[in-house]
């Protein structure tokens, strides 16, 4: 009997340390701004095809896409399985950053729509627009 509290007492205690170290990183930028613009001016070098960056509280980047030049097409359980592969989920990621052609200027619906499911997954970073010919990053804001 002592031996199952004891199991159960561990198995507690590596759920809320495994809690706490991922409530640590919620929303916690592994970059500053200035790096981060640089990182993706790199990613989205000439030709600045579509794609999908998601940057992890460690500092890990995965880069989707790229192979069209007008849109990024991929399935959510790829993106589960390529993040836990590196031992992250979409509670690690800190940021989503995506690029769009010139005349688009602001989150299309069907962004918002992405960034709203990603949300019910257990997304909490930073949804973003980078925009390779200014150097910019525009955020959603959270409703």
């Amino acid at each position: 009997m002592r031996t199952i509290r004891k199991i159960g007492s561990l198995a507690f205690l590596l759920v809320l340390c495994v809690g706490l170290a991922r409530a640590g990183t919620d929303g916690a930028a592994f970059y500053t701004e200035p790096q981060l613009i640089e990182l993706l001016k790199k990613i989205y070098d000439w030709p600045a095809y579509e794609k999908l960056v998601f940057i992890t509280a460690d500092g890990q980047t995965f880069i989707f896409g790229g192979g069209d030049p007008n849109e990024v097409t991929i399935k959510f359980s790829y993106l589960i399985r390529t993040l836990a592969r590196k031992g992250q989920d979409f509670g690690t990621v800190t940021n989503i950053v995506h690029n769009h052609k010139r005349e688009f200027v602001d989150f299309s619906p069907a962004d918002i729509v992405l960034c709203e499911q990603l949300r019910k997954l257990g997304f909490t970073g930073e949804f973003q627009i980078f925009f390779p010919q200014t150097d910019k990053i525009k955020t959603l804001k959270r409703r």
